[in-house]
């Protein structure tokens, strides 16, 4: 049997082991719970313990953050406006006398350049000796290519046409042309033409367009 004084100082040892049993239990309780020891360290934001940490991430956009939206770099997100369209690649050139070099303003081939009532015909340059066109004001004929005229009248035959004669007094309206094309259907531009020059001018004035055949 114990002595009283043993039996006293044994109840004194467990009762200090029990007090250093309850203050590990309250040590322990101050760390996770064990249910939550997994075993994995997570990382903690600024340690890079996984080679990066939550601060860098961008601000979320809803896109991945490992991926950019694709461009094209062809593609030109403001292409130039479209070029202005080309030019009237056929140009109204107006009316081109074919004797500008002695001051012709009109054409006869073309019965062009005359103002209303007014009609392209033939006049001699004193300065130049040379036909040239010019626009006379009368009343224009009606007579065609073909048909016998007054050679003495300017108006004797339709614009675009002249009365020639051979003598001065019986005369022939003529179509003036460049080719057969000015002519009328089954004619040719194949006739010449001649005029006698007046005074200061002397011999034959030669104009730059031939007349159709009859």
């Amino acid at each position: 049997m114990f002595r009283k004084g043993a039996l006293m100082r044994v109840k004194q040892l467990l009762s200090a082991l029990g007090i250093a049993l309850l203050l590990a239990g309250c040590a322990k309780a101050s760390e996770d719970p064990w249910w939550l020891d997994t075993g994995i360290d997570v990382p903690i934001e600024g340690t890079g313990d996984m080679g990066w940490d939550v601060g860098d991430l961008p601000p979320d956009t809803g896109l991945d953050p490992g991926f950019e939206p694709l461009v094209d770099p062809d593609v030109d997100p403001d292409p130039d406006p479209d070029p202005d369209p080309d030019p009237d690649p056929d140009p109204d050139l107006g009316c081109v006398s074919g004797t500008t070099a002695y001051g012709g303003v009109c054409n006869v081939v073309d019965r062009c350049g005359c103002s209303t009532g007014e009609f392209c015909y033939w006049d001699q340059s004193d300065t130049h000796c040379e036909m040239y066109e010019y626009c006379v004001t009368a009343t224009a004929g009606t007579a065609t290519h073909g048909l016998t005229c007054d050679p003495t009248s300017v108006s004797a035959c339709e614009p675009g046409s002249a009365c020639l004669s051979t003598d001065g007094v019986t005369g022939t309206c003529y179509r003036w042309c460049r080719s057969d094309l000015d002519c009328p259907t089954g004619k040719s531009c194949s006739t010449g033409v001649s005029f006698t020059a007046t005074t200061p001018c002397t011999g034959t004035l030669l104009p730059p367009y031939d007349v159709c055949s009859l």
